[in-house]
């Protein structure tokens, strides 16, 4: 089929296709703000922190397992069905989470946000992406790099508003007013999101495909390396995250048993480059000169 048949059809914006994928991303993204809520949820309902770690731990599994075994059906379905399953199970994830705080059930927390969250974060993670690359075909790099973008923003934003709404609202109230924004703004995104068509001079439409199948690229070198290169990078960044807080937990129990345990001064010598010995006393003694 010749070029100059071809017309690309401009029912959609490529540039507000690629502000809607950074709505999604924006919203699931959140995820990686849970550690500003990891303490307000020990202390609301008496959990350790092991315990409440675990969640955000099955968020990120269910993450994985979902992108990566519900691929083939996002592309399936479309980019605006399935931005639209996204938004269901996180905004549901969202919204049985404040269900189950004040619940204080960590088996509803687990379900919730680990598992029915965790598949929305998936899905909603590969939808914009598939979808904004076909927009760029000559910068997919540079298109993917507009998506991520908003899942790396989002824990800077989320930050903050969620320590705000968690003191001011409550925590329950902080996920119900969070899980409102997010399935609205997931929502719309979702419904502008479609795959570029090109129409040919007779009015066919034929939709943009490059690349290979998913089949086909199973079987590169290429995939195993961005999938171990993805491995190592997200266990390193979860294992760094629960690092952190232990060698924080530590030097606080460090400093606290230094202060229970404090040692009395004692007498040491200085002894300076030039000059006579100085013996350095408590600070009720003088110093002695010898």
């Amino acid at each position: 089929m010749p070029r100059a048949s071809l017309e690309v059809d401009q029912m959609r914006n490529r540039w507000l296709i690629a502000l809607s994928a950074v709505g999604i991303h924006i919203s699931i993204g959140s995820v990686y703000a849970w550690s500003v809520l990891t303490r307000p949820i020990m202390k609301e309902m008496g959990f350790s922190l092991a315990e409440t770690t675990w969640t955000f731990s099955l968020a990120i599994l269910f993450l994985g397992f979902s992108a990566g075994f519900l691929g083939s059906f996002v592309e399936k379905i479309g980019p605006k069905k399935s931005g639209l399953i996204a938004m269901a199970f996180f905004g549901t994830g969202m919204l049985g989470t404040a269900y189950a705080i004040a619940a204080q059930s960590l088996t509803l927390l687990y379900l919730f946000y680990g598992v029915i969250g965790g598949i929305g974060l998936g899905v909603g993670y590969i939808t914009p992406v598939s979808t904004l690359v076909k927009y760029f075909p000559d910068h997919r790099g540079f298109a993917t790099r507009l998506a991520i973008m908003g899942f790396g923003f989002a824990a800077l934003i989320a930050g903050p508003v969620m320590q705000y709404l968690t003191a001011t609202v409550g925590l329950v109230n902080n996920f119900l007013i969070l899980g409102c924004v997010y399935m609205l703004i997931m929502g719309a995104s979702s419904l502008y999101l479609k795959p570029p068509v090109l129409k040919d001079s007779t009015g066919k439409v034929t939709h943009i495909q490059q690349g290979v199948t998913a089949n086909e690229a199973l079987k590169t070198w290429q995939f195993a390396s961005l999938w171990w290169i993805f491995f190592v990078n997200i266990t390193c960044g979860v294992d760094g995250r629960h690092h952190r807080r232990l060698q924080r937990r530590r030097a606080h129990r460090l400093v606290d048993g230094l202060r229970l345990h404090r040692p009395r001064p004692r007498l040491h010598a200085l002894l300076p480059a030039r000059g006579p010995r100085v013996l350095a006393a408590r600070p009720d003694e003088r110093s002695l000169r010898l």
